[in-house]
């Protein structure tokens, strides 16, 4: 028999204490004294929870008005829900006008608390999701999978003013040294030349600027530096979207309302190398944080975070979908999966409804808990 939380005994922000011979309460402590226990502390309770801005002392067991309710040590101790509003009632009386509306001691099932919740998920439930007949496994598609990947990887590369790159051009100038001593050398690149830019795809559009074909001037990386061994440097630009001859680039240079341009390529003598599309994220990851080159914590960290979205698991969200129901002494709750957090800002939508249950059966840890306050 799996055992858990069945309900909570739900009280306001004040804890009530009860002392020998005398009723007097403890604001500040969050002691309790239920059945003739010495005062002590919530937290030492077991699986104590929040649940919309009040507290509450998990319930193992129920007889009536009488609960079973555990210390962190595993001792177990049976509560009256009467006297503890008793006492509850003799306190507000003394300290109505002090403290104004006082929330009484109330018991609330489990089921109910997880039908009307906001939910989050504590493990990786998507092995665990059931359909109705809590039996069979519900699949999300793999097509459903990679549409969110995609949709976060589009809504992260947004809010960066970042796009995919679709291929780059590969640059190398020569470069010349001379030995100044048997320790040092010193080493000229020749210039990769300079083609105009152009606010769009036209020659009769407006001129942007002359941009020199280097990683200085428009977004790329250095791919090889030059060294007397050898004398080539070789740098890589980013193509972001092609129109029949015209490619477009971004500037590095200018304010961020002139960074997008337009370069022909006939205008440049190198040759553009075209991405596939499963190599796209891979390419613009590299281009963000290249090895052995320093780059701007800003880019660092989009690099981290697109790699993730590729590498890892997705990580969807969930939502309580108003059901809820105990088969062989375990809680199920029908739950639709979301593709974006709640909290996150982002437009969600629904992949998939199922069952989950409040605590694996098998690992007997907890895979749902509830969110007691909105975003």
């Amino acid at each position: 028999m799996l055992i858990h939380e069945i309900g909570y005994l739900i009280v306001g922000s004040i804890f009530q204490c009860w002392l020998t011979g005398s009723v007097m309460t403890c604001p500040v402590d969050g002691k309790v004294k239920p059945a003739n226990v010495v005062v002590e502390k919530v937290e030492d309770y077991e699986s104590s929870e929040v649940h919309y801005d009040m507290n509450g002392i998990a319930v193992f067991s129920r007889n009536d008005d009488i609960f079973e309710i555990r210390k962190k040590t595993g001792k177990k101790i049976r509560v009256s829900l009467v006297e503890l509003r008793k006492h509850a009632d003799v306190i507000h009386e003394k300290m109505k006008k002090d403290v104004g509306v006082f929330q009484n001691w109330q018991y609330e099932s489990l089921e109910d608390i997880l039908k009307s919740a906001m939910l989050e998920h504590e493990i990786d439930f998507i092995s665990l999701l059931r359909k109705d007949d809590l039996i069979t496994p519900m699949t999300i598609t793999k097509e459903q999978l990679d549409s969110v990947r995609m949709k976060r990887t589009d809504d992260l590369l947004k809010t960066n003013n970042v796009a995919l790159p679709i291929g780059f051009f590969e640059i190398s100038t020569l470069c010349t040294y001379k030995k100044i001593d048997e320790h040092r050398s010193q080493g000229i690149c020749a210039s990769p030349r300079s083609v105009a830019a152009y606010k769009d795809g036209d020659y009769s559009s407006e001129k942007v600027i002359e941009a020199s074909l280097t990683w200085a001037h428009l977004l790329g990386r250095p791919k090889q530096i030059a060294t007397l061994n050898a004398p080539e440097n070789k740098e890589e630009l980013l193509v972001f979207a092609e129109q029949g001859d015209w490619v477009r680039m971004k500037l590095v240079v200018l304010e961020e309302s002139k960074r997008t341009v337009w370069i022909n390529k006939k205008d440049v003598p190198f040759q553009m190398v075209r991405l596939q599309s499963v190599d796209r994220i891979k390419t613009l990851i590299q281009f963000l944080n290249p090895p052995n080159v320093a780059s701007p914590r800003q880019n660092i960290d989009l690099a981290e975070n697109l790699k993730t979205l590729v590498e890892k698991p997705l990580d969807l969200d969930i939502e309580s979908a108003n059901e809820a129901k105990w088969v062989n002494d375990v809680l199920w709750v029908k739950v639709n999966i979301k593709s974006q957090p709640q909290c996150s800002g982002n437009e969600s939508e629904k992949i998939g409804t199922g069952w989950l249950p409040y605590v694996d059966p098998k690992t007997k840890k907890k895979v749902l808990k509830w969110i007691s306050r909105g975003c």
